[in-house]
């Protein structure tokens, strides 16, 4: 055929054109493909279950969340209650809530984030261990401490909500704060396990945005979302108020499982060379 072939990193894309093409609600459970390293809850290859729902957004799924894993909790354990760790984790709703600012000023300390400068990040981040690249963004430099840093300290289930926009170029701006969007995480046992927002149907927004992706992913970034032409020009034919969410499952079976390595639940995980 002569032409480049992808392994795609989500399946996202494509269930969008179906909502584009007039369907209400679609999903799709597939294999996905991300280099971002091997460790414990990371594997190249792994397990999704993504879904769009259109007219509703992202508080609706946090009900909707809530009751599939307290459902799935109480397969387990008729208080709806796991042990993972060696710690004893209850998925009775309502989860806790926090913002990703908040969750930075409480666990890593960082007050009045708005002001801080790339450089403070990037001092902090020493601090604290992380490895940085030189084209990595305040904001993606604050995601890499909230992994490392504040991540872990969740353990009962939470919605870490209002991430930057930076972050997560798909979703939508909140109306409060342009700089945020309408977004959260499931975080449980220290793990991510759930992302979700309300889509992004501007198509100016969507190609500006999706510009300094391609900016960034030209400075070295590797997971920075391309450009994608045919995606812009489908939502200028219409998208509807929608929101999605993506589930870890090779994630959430380590969870329920009590096992403490992605490996250990995936059939022919991708080990790292002798």
């Amino acid at each position: 055929m002569d032409i480049d072939l992808w392994l795609r990193i989500a399946t996202e894309i494509h269930l969008k054109y179906l909502l584009i093409g007039g369907f209400n609600k679609v999903y799709e459970i597939g294999r996905v493909f991300r280099n971002e390293g091997i460790d414990a809850t990371h594997n190249p290859e792994f397990t999704t279950a993504e879904l769009y729902i259109t007219y509703s957004d992202h508080e609706n799924l946090m009900k909707f969340i809530e009751k599939l894993l307290g459902d799935l909790a109480a397969l387990v354990a008729k208080d709806k209650s796991i042990t993972f760790g060696g710690q004893k984790i209850s998925f009775k709703a309502p989860f806790k809530k926090i913002t990703f600012i908040e969750a930075l000023e409480r666990h890593a300390l960082i007050t009045e984030y708005r002001k801080k400068s790339r450089g403070d990040l990037v001092t902090i981040a020493m601090r604290f261990g992380v490895n940085l690249e030189s084209h990595e963004s305040k904001d993606k430099i604050a995601e890499k401490i909230f992994a490392k840093v504040c991540r872990p300290k969740f353990i009962q289930p939470t919605f870490v909500t209002d991430y930057p926009a930076s972050i997560l170029p798909l979703a939508k701006r909140s109306p409060k704060n342009p700089e945020a969007v309408l977004s959260f995480q499931v975080v449980a046992g220290g793990i991510e396990i759930v992302k979700a927002f309300n889509e992004l149907n501007d198509p100016l927004d969507q190609q500006e945005r999706l510009k300094k992706e391609a900016m960034v992913g030209a400075e070295g970034d590797i997971e920075a979302q391309p450009l994608d032409e045919e995606f812009i020009e489908a939502l200028e034919y219409g998208m509807p108020l929608a929101a999605g969410l993506g589930i870890g499952l090779d994630r959430l079976v380590m969870l329920f499982t009590d096992t403490d390595n992605i490996k250990e639940v995936i059939l022919f995980p991708t080990m790292k060379p002798k």
